[in-house]
């Protein structure tokens, strides 16, 4: 098994139940990781005989770009489609996390949301 990794990746987003977060946007910074059964020689030489990291990064950042109230609807989207898309992908697994939660009081640290899919 290979696993392909997002590592930090900081996007802009307008995702959130309150107004203001709808508004102003939030920073969610995401890490993904990718399970997948390499097809063909080992070691891999080829890009075409991987994942494409760049493709895994336009899911996300799609989802990401649309509005939404929850966290938790992003990573089943992009668990889903992630399986949907490459047949030998056998987890996803995702992590998006809230820098500046709307939470009255709030001064510092995250919020954030993890969802492992496995192949069924």
């Amino acid at each position: 098994m290979l696993t392909i990794h997002l590592h930090d990746v900081v996007f802009r987003s307008k995702q959130g139940v309150f107004e203001e977060e709808l508004v102003l946007g939030n920073d969610i910074i995401a890490n993904v990781s990718v399970s997948y059964l390499p097809q063909g020689e080992w070691p891999i030489t080829n890009i075409n005989a991987t994942l494409d990291y760049t493709a895994l990064y336009q899911i996300l950042n799609e989802l990401l770009a649309t509005p939404g109230a929850l966290l938790e609807t992003i990573v089943g989207k992009f668990a889903a489609t992630t399986l949907d898309k490459w047949p030998q992908v056998q987890e996803v697994h995702i992590a998006l996390k809230k820098n500046h939660p709307a939470i009255s009081g709030w001064r510092s640290g995250a919020v954030g949301v993890a969802f492992t899919q496995k192949r069924s």
